[in-house]
């Protein structure tokens, strides 16, 4: 044998030892076991147990005795068991119930672990003894659950509205009427759900859920923010909105047969928020006007219309906000969150009503809001809520400050409203659209990207380069509609329009936003989760103190 063929023989050996000891390590692998520690509500280990590489493991559930105050129902593990990997540690989660007050299980989607979750929450007739111009914690606490609960993640949106109304029939609702927009499988960006659940507490009461929680494609309607004037001002896309749930309003007013002075309570979250804060000021101003026993056949008074508006997007025009006329809407809001900036409050977008802003910047609150979140959502898993981790640059402090100065140097740069709408608006509702439509994918797409590994001194040089700024993001793009069948075109479009925006702006704004951005992008979408202000509400509401 010559040397030639000699050293590929070994080779050839060299390379079948390995593939036998791969072989050889994975099937180590696979049958080996994994410890498994299951842990009681006290923190403490009550069972060990052992499980084969990839099978899920299994415990029977914890019972936990009830004490002078609450009663207990076992929930589930938490997290939730998984294909073993390795070690685990799995602690008990119960559903905590106040003895002796009348309490509902609600079902929401919880966007921290992206899996459904169930809650207790309570509700009384008796709350509305409190008019609707004054504080009412309680009310507030369950008006927010309410509204979670229309956002429950279902195999098809049909399963949501099943939700929606178990919590409204759980409270007495005789009767609920949900649009079709629940069922409708395609959705549009001018698509909203509603649900109107009907209990007689004195008088007739209206409870409107409007979903702004675990929805898609509609999402796109959210970036329609229309010409200045147009919608008597207010965003064109949350009016559209407004105009359905106002519509299915009337509808079960009809249906129901109401007649005389009824109540109304209105509650949404995120997107459901906004129109919420829509459809409470225009009943508010229907009530107050004497137009709607003309429009509806029915009345009110501003002291019996409950506008509830948690985490909500800046939808009205800033004429009219006035709270001597609107104190009757509540606005639950995080001074971090990115959501409630936009549409920018530089185009003379706002809210109506009274604000409850959380005290999401101070230390103390924080870690109180985290002990709630621990205590009834599953130990640790307030260590997604990171806004305490918020690295400062500068006279920047906060998460707020830095998105301020951001949407004030973007607007400053990009132009006025009716500038966004000719350049920008159709292709930016288009994206969305695409992306909520085909979140998963998108999501797959995009894990990739990491802007903490950008250079400053690489971002410059695509800065000045459209061509190459508009290539750097194609790559993702093209992957993304590649997969989803979508058009790539509004996509380029915004992606050029954001390079113009940056072109137009000063250097050192660049960089502010750069360096900020880059210490602290991950925390950007962790105030709009609804852990947060549930937190912030159960830390004041005392059917939850600790």
């Amino acid at each position: 044998m010559g040397k030639k063929a000699a050293a590929l023989a070994r080779q050839a050996l060299a390379l079948a030892v390995g593939v036998r000891s791969a072989r050889t390590a994975i099937n180590e692998h696979r049958s080996a076991t994994h410890r498994i520690e299951w842990v009681d509500w006290k923190g403490e280990v009550v069972d060990v147990t052992e499980v084969r590489h990839g099978s899920i493991p299994e415990h029977e559930p914890l019972k936990r005795p009830s004490t002078r105050r609450y009663d207990f129902e076992f929930d589930r593990w938490y997290p939730l068991p998984e294909p073993a990997k390795e070690d685990a540690r799995y602690t008990a989660r119960y559903l905590e119930r106040k003895k002796g007050v009348q309490s509902q299980t609600v079902g929401f989607y919880n966007h921290v672990t992206r899996e459904n979750d169930r809650f207790v929450t309570y509700y009384d007739d008796s709350a509305f003894d409190i008019p609707a111009t004054e504080d009412n914690i309680s009310l507030t606490t369950f008006s927010l659950c309410l509204a979670l609960s229309s956002g429950h993640k279902g195999f098809v949106d049909s399963e949501s509205a099943d939700f929606v109304r178990n919590i409204l029939t759980d409270i007495g609702c005789e009767r609920v009427c949900i649009n079709d927009y629940y069922y409708n499988e395609k959705k549009d960006i001018r698509s909203i759900s509603i649900a109107v659940g009907l209990k007689h507490i004195g008088i007739p009461t209206l409870f409107v859920v409007i979903k702004g929680s675990y929805y898609g494609a509609e999402f796109g309607g959210n970036m329609i923010v229309g010409r200045t004037g147009e919608a008597h001002g207010a965003h064109l896309g949350f009016y559209s909105a407004r105009e359905k749930a106002l519509e299915h309003i009337a509808r079960s007013i009809r249906e129901f047969g109401l007649s005389g002075n009824v109540r109304f309570l209105t509650t949404g979250y995120s997107r459901g928020g906004a129109v919420s804060n829509l459809v409470a000021s225009q009943i508010t101003d229907m009530a107050l006007d004497g137009t709607m026993e003309e429009m509806w056949g029915v009345t009110s008074r501003r002291e019996d219309i409950y506008g509830f508006c948690f985490e909500p997007a800046l939808c009205q025009y800033d004429t009219d906000s006035r709270e001597d006329r609107y104190g009757n809407i509540l606005n639950v809001m995080d001074p971090n969150d990115l959501v409630t900036k936009v549409p920018p409050r530089q185009y003379g977008f706002t809210l109506y009503g009274r604000k409850k802003l959380l005290p999401s910047n101070d230390p103390d609150s924080v870690r109180r809001m985290m002990r709630y979140m621990d205590r009834y959502f599953g130990q640790g898993i307030s260590s997604y809520y990171i806004i305490p981790k918020f690295v400062p640059r500068g006279n920047i402090r906060t998460l707020d400050q830095l998105l301020e100065a951001i949407m004030d140097r973007a607007v400053s740069s990009f132009g006025d409203r009716d500038y966004y709408v000719k350049h920008l608006q159709g292709d930016l509702s288009y994206t969305i659209y695409s992306i909520m439509d085909n979140l998963d994918e998108a999501r797959r797409v995009l894990a990739a990207f990491d802007p903490s590994k950008l250079k400053f001194t690489e971002t410059l040089e695509i800065i000045f380069n459209k061509d190459r700024f508009v290539e750097s993001a194609s790559k993702y793009m093209t992957e993304f509609n590649l997969a989803t069948n979508t058009d790539i075109a509004p996509m380029k479009g915004v992606a050029a329009q954001a390079y113009d925006l940056l072109k137009r702006s000063r250097p050192s704004d660049i960089y502010m936003a750069f360096i900020g951005l880059k210490k602290n992008y991950r925390m950007i979408g962790t105030p709009h989760y609804p852990l947060g202000p549930l937190s912030f509400l159960l830390a004041e509401d005392p059917h939850y103190r600790i």
